[in-house]
């Protein structure tokens, strides 16, 4: 076995104390690794619960993060503006769904109309062409039998639409709970750790909810910039339903690039039913907005809220989409973005004692 031997001109004390800082060293890092391998272990076991939590956290952090911002500029104790902040939002979404709801579900339900109608059209079109028969004929029939199959499995689409809303009020309670008094949690999540680290656990679990909040802001900013650019573009088009193609627009960019490209899919649709020249004209209006959202607005954007390495957030979204489905495809670019603050925080500044910076 060899035995270290100390550098020239080294003394006794000197080295002992170079052997001492590294196996100091050598045990935080593995004791990082190991807390690492069991935080992903629990996670993978509990996938489904870790990411309701972590929804419920993300939105518990705007709330908080707007109550506090009121109680700033305005005055007024945080609870206070809190309070204010989720009786709006139950009114606003209320409004939506008693109000607002019937109207667009009656618009989606003629875009679906016109969806099969599109199919109709193509086929007695081009039905004729032996090569495009075998295509053409699953079409017509998944868009003829489409109302006959949803009424078919309504029974399991109700008990999942359950299960979902359960979901939801199970998530919207806690954000409630998490945003009422965050310290509670965090404090009680650090005192799981060891003295020495928990200072540093309150300034990591600080850090990652600063970055989930505006990471969140600049993305409803972002998807409200992409609903009015597109919303003004298909009414000047003309294409029919274009408000609500802009809504759904503007929804399907929460998840970035992949969900980009499958806003535009119903747009074009339905303008190619009004024409091949009106669905080229829309396909063209998409890709313009969402050139000017990946060149000019979203880098405003992050600027002033949290930015993240595209190739990163796509190996992300198809990671977590391929384990988790959809939730784990919605959620992400925000998991992605508290990683790397979490790896920053922990690895970066406490194991390695380096920065990010530069």
């Amino acid at each position: 076995m060899n035995v270290p031997v100390p550098p020239p001109g080294a003394s006794d004390l000197e080295w002992q104390r170079r052997r001492a800082l590294a196996a100091e060293r050598t045990a935080r890092i593995l004791a990082w690794g190991l807390g690492l391998a069991i935080a992903v272990g629990v996670c993978w076991a509990m996938a489904d619960i870790v990411l309701l939590v972590f929804a419920a956290a993300l939105l518990a952090c705007l709330l908080r993060g707007g109550a506090e911002f009121l109680s700033r500029r305005v005055g007024g104790p945080i609870g206070l503006w809190l309070a204010a902040i989720v009786l709006a939002l139950v009114a606003f979404l209320g409004f939506e769904i008693f109000v607002r709801g019937p109207v667009i579900a009656g618009q989606l339900t003629d875009i679906w109309g016109q969806l099969r109608g599109q199919a109709t059209a193509l086929w007695e079109r081009y039905g004729s062409a032996d090569w495009l028969q075998p295509v053409l004929g699953r079409a017509k029939d998944y868009f003829q039998d489409g109302t006959h199959k949803i009424a078919g499995m309504a029974a399991g689409v109700g008990t999942s639409t359950l299960g979902g809303l359960g979901s939801l009020l199970v998530m919207v309670v806690t954000a409630i709970f998490f945003a009422i008094d965050p310290g509670l949690y965090v404090g009680g999540t650090a005192k799981l750790m060891p003295k020495d680290w928990r200072a540093h656990a309150v300034d990591t679990m600080g850090g990652i909810a600063h970055v989930l909040r505006w990471w969140f802001i600049g993305q409803f900013l972002d998807m409200c910039a992409v609903g009015i650019l597109t919303a003004i573009g298909l009414y000047v088009i003309g294409v029919k339903l274009a408000f609500t193609l802009a809504l759904i627009a503007a929804l399907f960019n929460f998840v970035p690039y992949i969900g980009a490209l499958a806003g535009a899919v119903p747009a074009v649709l339905i303008a190619l039913g009004q024409g091949p020249q009106t669905a080229l004209y829309t396909a063209i209006l998409f890709f313009v907005v969402q050139t000017l959202e990946g060149n000019l607005i979203a880098p405003l954007i992050q600027k002033r809220t949290v930015e993240l390495a595209p190739v990163l957030t796509i190996l992300s979204q198809t990671v977590l989409g391929t384990l988790f489905g959809p939730l784990g495809l919605i959620l992400a670019t925000p998991v992605t973005a508290a990683g790397v603050e979490l790896v920053k925080k922990v690895w970066v500044e406490e194991v390695l004692d380096d920065t990010l910076d530069g």
